[in-house]
């Protein structure tokens, strides 16, 4: 099986849940690219096994995207992302400084560098995919009153009206409940 492909496929997959428009085509020197595309965003995804051309494949995929996006001009040509995923972490320092650099590179579009996302793993996928996602909304909680709560529950108990009230408002008062 194709690393790339089973990456790209489960990449595919989260960005077309989240609102994203997908296809595939193919970039020269990089090969196989995911295309992922909002009203808003266009973000390319490819997989690379070589760390020697790293940075030579980042800046051949960019100006692919960048003329793919000057086609069809829109506004989505200032919200391009570039994500490129290798099989495992770097295997030295010059590779850990070649991420950072193209990481830290935001000249025409941002770049995310992710390696050894387990594609299998759809948590694992889905935090790779993390930046280009939308926001999740907030769960939405029901705001309840615990001295509501209570009095209902002393009601539930048979407790007389009058007893619970003087108990709630006594410890609204003191943090204590005393009922004379």
């Amino acid at each position: 099986m194709n690393p790339s492909g089973d990456v790209l496929t489960e990449f595919a997959k989260v960005l077309e849940a989240s609102g994203y428009s997908v296809e595939y085509s193919e970039f020269p020197s990089v090969g196989r690219v995911l295309l992922a595309e909002t009203r808003d965003a266009f973000v390319c995804c490819f997989h690379t096994e070589d760390w020697s051309s790293l940075r030579r494949d980042v800046s051949d995929a960019q100006a692919s995207l960048t003329q793919l996006a000057a086609e069809a001009p829109s506004a989505r040509r200032w919200d391009m992302y570039l994500l490129v995923h290798l099989p495992g972490k770097p295997p030295g320092l010059l590779e850990e400084a070649t991420v950072e650099a193209i990481e830290a590179d935001t000249s025409f579009m941002r770049k995310f560098v992710r390696m050894g996302v387990v594609f299998r793993d759809s948590e694992a996928v889905e935090r790779a995919l993390r930046p280009l996602l939308p926001l999740q909304s907030v769960p939405a909680f029901d705001i309840m009153d615990p001295l509501d709560l209570i009095r209902t529950e002393l009601r539930e108990l048979d407790i007389a009206e009058e007893i619970a009230d003087t108990a709630i408002a006594s410890f609204q008062l003191s943090n204590e409940v005393s009922v004379p």
